[in-house]
């Protein structure tokens, strides 16, 4: 019964490690997003993924171990619990929580470690008490080699091309032309008010116009803006004082839709709190989506 109760324990961490070294391949994409935008270095990139690498290949070999009762088992288990604790201690100082979603990640993370930890524990006990047996066939011995070539070869093959990439995106940011610098530029706030001869967007906290082509958005986005402002620009009251003033109530009306439409798009960037928006001549000097 014990044994049956190991064999399913090890099948389940085979199953859960697999989908880890998934989980892994299908993050790499990301991983290459943030160093290309600079928000993670290259040391890092690497260090997270050897450090996840490893330990989902080690889940996986203790896994399968304990599914065969392999003599292994329990020093793969171990190694694996050295290298979870590790990559917390490591998580803590390199890659503090970002958000609420971050902390309940660290959080399972944490627990799944400790789980890990008593179940090897556990079966450390029962094999020095005689209760759990484990043995070397040559069978078990023959699959524990071939999954263990294929799992880290795979993983090498892995980091191999992440680090190539990481290469090459480094390689490629620090000879890139100064205008893509500044395209990578996002203000803290942002406010959105077609004036006369200006650019529809500003940024709220200097009051400076901005144009669209500098700030850091999708391009279907950058060019709604342009558009809004050169639709703001052709309904303005020349006549009046300043010229930017709309006194055509449709209009008004229309241009009011399409702004809320606009900062809609634009709250995903910065927050909603640091999204406003005004039409020339409004009643209000500010207004969001949120009055």
């Amino acid at each position: 019964m014990i044994a049956l109760l190991a064999r399913a324990l090890g099948g389940f961490y085979l199953f859960g490690g697999l989908v880890l070294l998934r989980a892994l391949a299908l993050a790499q994409s990301m991983e290459l997003v943030l160093a290309a935008l600079g928000g993670r270095s290259r040391i890092k990139t690497m260090a997270r993924a050897t450090l996840l690498g490893i330990g989902a290949v080690l889940t996986c070999l203790s896994g399968l171990a304990l599914l065969l009762l392999h003599a292994s088992a329990l020093p793969l288990m171990l190694a694996n619990v050295a290298i979870q604790i590790i990559w917390l201690l490591v998580a803590a100082r390199w890659f503090p929580p970002e958000d609420e979603d971050d902390r309940l990640g660290r959080t399972s993370t944490l627990r799944a470690t400790a789980l890990f930890a008593g179940v090897t524990l556990l079966t450390l006990g029962l094999e020095r008490g005689g209760h759990l047996v484990f043995s070397s066939t040559d069978l078990a011995q023959a699959v524990l080699t071939l999954a263990a070539a294929g799992f880290v070869g795979w993983q090498i093959h892995s980091l191999l091309r992440l680090f190539r990439a990481t290469r090459a995106t480094n390689a490629t940011a620090t000879t890139g032309a100064a205008e893509d610098i500044v395209a990578e530029y996002l203000p803290a706030r942002l406010h959105l008010e077609p004036r006369y001869f200006t650019f529809a967007l500003w940024d709220a906290e200097s009051g400076q116009p901005l144009d669209p082509d500098w700030v850091t958005m999708a391009p279907a986005l950058r060019q709604r803006i342009v558009d809004f402002g050169l639709t703001t620009g052709r309904a303005f009251d020349t006549e009046q004082p300043g010229g930017s003033r709309i006194t055509d109530p449709a209009m008004r009306a229309a241009l009011e839709a399409e702004a809320q439409a606009i900062v809609a798009l634009l709250i995903p960037l910065v927050g909603e709190e640091n999204v406003s928006w005004r039409l020339p001549d409004d009643e209000d000097d500010w207004r969001s989506l949120t009055i």
